[in-house]
């Protein structure tokens, strides 16, 4: 079981939103997830303590549909307090921050949100900024024989 130090919680919710969220098309939702991360508590002790923490949080807040589930949010949260040495904010740490938090027992919604997002484009995926790969529709010259 992994002791916390001084976390900053909001510090963490905005890396969990670009890992659940990476092109920002839930600001609503976010802004009022860390509106709920606001209310005084006292610091957790342990990833479980803030684990349970959040998802009294992510129970007690009912986004307007299309919403993306706040239990990932969540589960990315908690991930990223118990595996400080994580850098990267791609697909394969929310999966393995599901799987941590839920194991086989994987909400209906989050899964179902998951199922949608391995569809979607590589493209709406995208951090804001990061540049797109440069796509050409010329095809190359084939070599020359001679």
């Amino acid at each position: 079981m992994t002791t916390l130090s001084d976390i900053d919680l909001l510090a963490l919710s905005d890396q969990a939103w670009d890992v659940v969220d990476p092109a920002a098309e839930h600001e609503a939702e976010e802004e009022t997830w860390t509106a709920a991360l606001r209310h005084g508590w006292p610091p957790p002790e342990t990833v479980d303590d803030l684990r349970a923490h959040l998802d009294e949080v992510a129970s007690s807040v009912q986004p307007r549909p299309p919403a993306l589930p706040l239990r990932a949010v969540a589960a990315v949260m908690a991930f990223l307090a118990g595996h400080p040495e994580r850098r990267d904010a791609g697909d394969a740490l929310l999966l393995e921050a599901v799987r941590e938090a839920y194991g086989d027992a994987v909400p209906d919604d989050v899964a179902a949100w998951l199922a949608v997002r391995r569809r979607a484009p590589e493209a709406h995926r995208r951090r804001h900024g990061a540049p797109g790969p440069r796509r050409s529709g010329a095809r190359p010259s084939a070599p020359d024989a001679t």
